[in-house]
């Protein structure tokens, strides 16, 4: 029943958005009072997210910011962080402060630079930790919402800020992200300086990109797509990213958190971790629906898998036919909702958290929307149908899918009007050719 509620909250909530969006510059006379709900109801979804927050980081959960904390603490105590032994000892010296469900499962599986974004807490017991663990990434996700309001607005003004505030908290994994504590927004404002930078900065928007890759490794597939349809300096700019925190990270932590990395990382990962629900990747709702556990532990085991081989292909092939076919006619600001999801469902290890990131091309597409030449009707239905499928009705992997398949519709959309004017064009050009041959050859007959 309570993914009912919430789920009914979240698309009513982002159906105001889109009908303020719809009559901006009308003078129908309810629009004053449809701004004040738009205003209330972002207050109310910031209310919301804040109390998730401060609950999460005054009464500690059981996953995940025991793990990120921990880990964070050993870094600090002991230059070490993947070996479980120590893990363990530093865990215990939290005095059962954390919920030992984590001890189940215990290990740290993000890439060694990765340590950078979860370091500070370290430095506190604890109760402190946990708190300014949350408060870090809440002011991640608070200027993530206000750059993708500023440089994407759905509205005008300040009511741009509203807007993009409740469609980014109306996503119930956003919520999820913020109750575990999850490091996702940095991923999230790291995709909304790229986007923004991507046209005029290449190189710089990979750079941000690789900082975003720190977060979640996915992002450094959204730069592979983008360097496959010729924007090759968003890769390299994010290889400079990931190259500068690689060695940072080895003078801070010896080259041995490398080797650490390869013998007590993902590949130490138990095999059944691809059969829990909250994998919503390609790998992980494949596997759940045959009932086919990886056969050994570890990640490379997880990914052989033939049906997620044989779909992961079709995927990628799709998006790249459609990206290629774009290229030069398509901003990329159009392309970003497709590269993005489709790094989601390509990524083995995409958590329900980690679909807090679709909020971006959501908010985009609202933004789009605003051109005469685009359909507000479309990007509503785009919105509407991506925050219900995510609610938890069903598997968050539907919405994932459904945004998709809904990107490739938008960007080809997008090129249909360009293609009309290009097949007038050549037509044009045939018909006066033909007339201007036709011409010649009358003169040449007078001329006999």
């Amino acid at each position: 029943m309570l993914e009912y509620a919430r789920t009914a909250a979240g698309v009513a909530a982002v159906a105001l958005v889109c009908l303020v969006a719809a009559l901006e510059g009308s003078d129908w006379r309810w629009r004053r009072a449809l701004d004040g709900m738009l205003w209330s109801t972002a207050v109310l979804a910031v209310a919301r997210a804040g109390m998730v927050g401060w609950g999460s980081a005054t009464t500690p959960r059981p996953w995940d910011s025991p793990a990120f904390y921990t880990v964070a603490r050993s870094a600090v105590v002991e230059g070490s962080f993947y070996d479980p032994d120590t893990l363990r000892t530093v865990f215990d010296t939290t005095n059962g402060y954390f919920p030992d469900d984590w001890l189940a499962e215990i290990g740290y599986w993000y890439p060694p630079p990765s340590i950078l974004t979860i370091y500070p807490a370290g430095h506190f017991s604890a109760s402190t930790g946990l708190i300014v663990h949350h408060a870090l990434q809440g002011t991640i996700l608070i200027v993530a919402i206000a750059l993708l309001g500023r440089w994407f607005p759905i509205v005008d003004g300040a009511r741009a800020y509203a807007a993009a505030s409740v469609v980014v908290l109306s996503l119930q994994p956003t919520i999820d992200a913020i109750h575990l504590g999850q490091i996702v927004f940095g991923s999230m404002l790291a995709i909304v300086v790229a986007v923004r930078l991507v046209s005029a900065r290449p190189a710089l928007a990979g750079v941000a990109l690789g900082i975003g890759t720190l977060f979640k490794p996915l992002v450094i597939i959204v730069a592979l797509l983008w360097a496959a349809i010729g924007r090759p300096r968003v890769f390299l700019g994010a290889l400079v990213a990931l190259a500068g925190s690689a060695a940072v990270t080895a003078a801070m932590f010896g080259v041995g958190v490398y080797s650490d990395f390869i013998r007590f990382g993902p590949s130490d990962r138990s095999a059944q971790l691809s059969l829990n629900p909250v994998i919503q990747s390609l790998n992980g709702q494949l596997r759940r629906f045959l009932d086919q556990p990886p056969d050994s532990q570890g990640a490379m085991s997880s990914i052989l898998h033939p049906p997620t081989m044989v779909a992961s292909f079709i995927v990628l092939l799709v998006t790249l036919a459609v990206l290629v076919h774009a290229r030069g006619r398509a901003s990329d600001i159009e392309t970003v909702g497709l590269t993005l999801t489709a790094s989601l469902l390509l990524y083995p290890n995409t958590l329900v958290s980690t679909l807090s990131l679709i909020a971006v091309p959501i908010a985009i597409v609202l933004h789009r929307a605003r051109d005469p030449r685009s359909s507000m009707g479309a990007a509503s239905l785009l919105a509407i149908g991506t925050v219900a499928l995510t609610g938890g009705i069903v598997a968050p992997f539907f919405g994932l899918l459904f945004l998709w398949v809904a990107s490739i519709v938008v960007v080809l959309r997008e090129l249909a009007p360009l293609e009309r004017a290009d097949s007038s064009s050549l037509g044009g050009h045939w018909r006066r050719s033909t007339g201007a041959r036709q011409e010649a050859t009358s003169v040449g007959h007078v001329g006999r």
